[in-house]
């Protein structure tokens, strides 16, 4: 009488690991936020996706076929500015050739609406590839949504883009502030 029958066990066990599954799938879950920036990462590290590396302006979401006096070509705003230079003071030395910020141009990049600038320094002339991220910050739209900031070189170690990626690919609402 004091022994359990066989498809009673059976069911005891399979109550007790559903009763534990929860803390377990809770245990390994990690913030999606941080798995989609690893995997964005990892495939433009490795070349597997293009981070616009082409010096082809349509690569960048610019006009094709035009100059860049003719593609909104402008000067850092001050809140463009202000994200830079925290960019700029979280990045290792050596990593980038200074510029000097008074003088640098941008150029609004076609992204959806998340705000990413294509950067233009004194004296550097077309064509350019990008070189390798540098620096990396990580932001709260006022939706609550995450946005990662990079800044990014090219090949020569020219500051080449402010990459801003708001990890559900809508529009900025609120653009980062430092």
């Amino acid at each position: 009488m004091g022994k359990l029958s066989p498809e009673r066990t059976k069911t005891t066990r399979s109550k007790r690991q559903d009763a534990t599954r929860p803390s377990f799938l809770f245990r390994i879950a990690v913030d999606v936020t941080d798995i989609l920036y690893r995997i964005m990462s990892f495939r433009w590290d490795r070349g597997i996706v293009s981070r616009k590396t082409d010096s082809n302006p349509a690569a960048h979401g610019l006009q094709p076929n035009t100059t860049r006096s003719e593609r909104s070509q402008r000067r850092l705003r001050p809140n463009e500015k202000a994200l830079l230079q925290s960019l700029l003071a979280t990045a290792d030395e050596g990593s980038f050739v200074p510029a000097d910020l008074d003088t640098l141009e941008v150029v609004p990049m076609d992204d959806g609406g998340m705000g990413s600038l294509l950067l233009i320094p004194c004296g550097i002339g077309e064509p350019r590839r990008f070189g390798k991220e540098i620096a990396l910050q990580r932001f709260v739209d006022i939706d609550g949504t995450p946005i990662f900031v990079s800044l990014n070189v090219d090949r020569q170690q020219s500051l080449f883009e402010i990459d801003i990626c708001k990890v559900d690919f809508s529009p900025v609402i609120q653009f980062p502030k430092c």
